[in-house]
């Protein structure tokens, strides 16, 4: 059988060597061969922040070159990741190729989605304005940075809180935004500078994503793209509350922690606020599951700091974890120390946690391919 991992949202799978899924492919990797399974892995790339039909179309070219037609194929898609494969394996669907869909579609035997937004996410209405493009394009460059280098400094971390918080004069704040941008960019060598300037100008030649992404177009995409007969589908739901300001701010905790807390509570703030007209009743099997993330009341209120966690739920739960919306495919500190990404969600999501949950995948995919 065929695996392929499908990044999400700004998919730096695209970005020089940076490696998105590592911890995840190495996990499943092992995870397979100990159980005796022959699989082969592949990470998709796609334009970070194209439409998801253009997305969706790259991942059914990787199927294409993989080769091996007779084998079964299995997808787990992180973030719009997983939309990606929704929308590939709709039936009926038009995408812009002219590769049949249909042949390879009838290949998956499931499909895993990981954080996926699939009610939408108030956070992409945000980031559809012009300033929060801007703030976006910082955003990923700290993304980047923390996942290559460490910690933010501390006095950058700090500004892109308030840049969050209030956008102020539209051209001083885009001017500081530059300013950010350019300082944090310093920090790269010239050759990474070149890689990360090639990835930017590609999110700027196609930003639909963003838009697509908001809850009030992913209600029409919902209503059009109907789920395949027949196909094993689960996701894996992610979240936390966000935390108290009392806790964000509690001294012990020192103010690099304090800051990149305050960055989570800020985009989690943002990220609350769905509409309940977009999301449908959960089923007995999804609120039994839920509820060992959060009391079904307040789910309402949980989301990983991108995606709300009722935002999530599509079919089968999986697993639903306490964790941001990187920790959950291995960006986290191994040490127990801290993140090593940029949000610090205070979930205290460790590599036991992370075992556990893409265990949970595996069964799930064997299941799957067994029954097929």
């Amino acid at each position: 059988m065929q695996i392929f991992l499908v990044p999400g949202f700004f998919g730096f799978a695209n970005l020089g060597d940076f490696e998105y899924f590592a911890p995840v492919r190495a996990f499943l990797e092992t995870e397979l061969a100990s159980r005796g399974l022959q699989a082969t892995l592949h990470e998709v790339r796609v334009r970070p922040t194209a439409s998801l039909s253009h997305r969706a179309a790259r991942l059914l070219e990787s199927i294409e070159e993989a080769g091996h037609r007779s084998e079964s194929v299995h997808l787990v898609g992180h973030s719009s990741g997983g939309l990606d494969a929704r929308l590939l394996l709709t039936p009926g669907v038009v995408l812009p190729t002219a590769l049949p869909i249909e042949q390879h579609a009838r290949r998956v035997r499931s499909v895993v989605t990981v954080a996926t937004p699939h009610r939408g996410t108030p956070l992409a209405s945000f980031f559809s304005s012009l300033y929060g493009q801007s703030v976006l394009r910082l955003l990923s460059l700290a993304t980047v940075y923390t996942l290559r280098n460490g910690p933010l400094p501390l006095t950058l971390a700090v500004r892109i809180v308030g840049l969050l918080v209030g956008p102020g004069s539209g051209v001083l704040s885009t001017g500081l935004i530059d300013q950010l941008y350019r300082e944090l960019l310093s920090d790269f060598t010239p050759s990474r500078r070149a890689e990360i300037e090639v990835f930017f100008a590609d999110v700027a030649s196609d930003p639909s994503l963003t838009l697509q992404l908001r809850p009030e177009v992913m209600e029409l995409v919902n209503t059009l793209a109907p789920d395949r007969p027949g196909l094993r589908m689960g996701c894996v739901v992610t979240g936390v509350e966000r935390p108290r300001l009392r806790t964000v701010l509690d001294p012990r905790r020192g103010v690099h922690r304090q800051a990149t807390q305050a960055l989570f509570s800020t985009l989690s703030a943002l990220t609350r606020g769905l509409p309940d007209r977009y999301l449908p009743p959960l089923t007995a099997s999804q609120a039994s599951a839920l509820g060992r993330l959060a009391p079904v009341l307040s789910l309402d209120a949980t989301n990983d700091g991108i995606v709300p966690s009722r935002s999530q739920v599509w079919r089968e739960v999986i697993a639903a974890v306490p964790s941001d919306h990187l920790d959950i495919i291995g960006h986290f500190s191994h040490d127990g120390v801290g993140h090593s990404d940029w949000l610090r969600c205070g979930a205290g999501f460790n590599r036991s946690k992370f075992e556990a949950v893409w265990r949970s995948v595996v069964d799930f995919i064997v299941d799957a391919e067994r029954a097929a």
